[in-house]
């Protein structure tokens, strides 16, 4: 249930606008798809018919189809046109991801949340290569999507960009700045471990292991303990198990128990 005129104001148009689209689409489909109640156009109502919320799913479910099939072409694109690996100069993986962004600023421009994706796996791999200062550049990119974005963006999505962060940040020692920037998703990130364990899991590991850079070993463990009950809930996922594990023992080597963490490494790489 909503209202008609705030949906029209968050989309930029007007409340006459709006409702006239609601009516198309009504008439359109031979059956209402929204029902409204009188009050005016501040006070009235507005709610989806049972018919309304199966077209509005089948119309999100085309749009996640399309834009991970303009994910995938853009990706096979990108690697065709990178030149002939197999030369003698090998093939330059950094400005292969360079252009990757120039081109997703222009290919992807009309598709912000694929362009946000790809964005956001261009930085993970910028960070695999230990480029987290540019790791970050991109992050930033990212929000700057994310703030544009119409639609709401997906949690998994702010998860696992907050989650790299995290990551980058600790990387370059900046430990602090990944509590006060990952600390307030941390009730999101718990709300949202039903729909989302492993974004949620990886989340919580990352701030979990800002907080152990800084001796809050008390708050890392109850983070890394969290985050394996979430991965150990999860069908295949056995590595990830293993990396909670070491992050516990880890944490245990820290305080001094060297023989339990001894220990628990080994259970880990079991």
């Amino acid at each position: 249930t909503g209202s008609i005129a705030a949906a029209g104001k968050r989309m930029g148009m007007s409340y006459k606008r709006a409702w006239s689209l609601v009516q198309a689409l009504n008439d359109g489909f031979g059956r209402p798809l929204v029902e409204t109640s009188r009050g005016g156009a501040e006070q009235g109502g507005a709610a989806l018919t049972s018919d309304g919320a199966f077209v509005l799913e089948r119309y999100r479910a085309m749009q996640e189809a399309t834009r991970a099939q303009a994910m995938q072409d853009f990706v096979i694109a990108l690697f065709e046109n990178s030149g002939d690996a197999s030369s003698t100069r090998g093939l330059d993986v950094r400005a292969l991801l360079d252009a990757g962004i120039s081109r997703a600023d222009t290919e992807l421009a009309s598709q912000p949340q694929a362009r946000a994706e790809l964005i956001g796996l261009i930085a993970t791999l910028r960070s695999g290569l230990g480029d987290d200062a540019e790791a970050l550049d991109l992050l930033d990119r990212q929000q700057d999507i994310f703030r544009r974005m119409s639609d709401p963006v997906p949690i998994n999505l702010l998860l696992g960009s907050a989650a790299l962060r995290g990551h980058s940040l600790r990387a370059l020692g900046r430990n602090q700045e990944c509590l006060k920037t990952l600390e307030p998703m941390r009730t999101q990130a718990q709300v949202s471990a039903g729909d989302h364990p492993l974004q949620a899991s990886e989340f919580l590991s990352q701030l979990g292991r800002c907080h152990a850079a800084i001796g809050g070993e008390a708050a890392a463990g109850e983070l890394f303990g969290k985050a394996l009950q979430l991965r150990h809930a999860q069908a295949g996922a056995g590595a990830l198990v293993a990396e909670s594990e070491n992050d516990l023992a880890l944490l245990v080597l820290a305080s001094g128990r060297g023989d339990d963490a001894r220990r628990d490494l080994l259970d880990a790489l079991a």
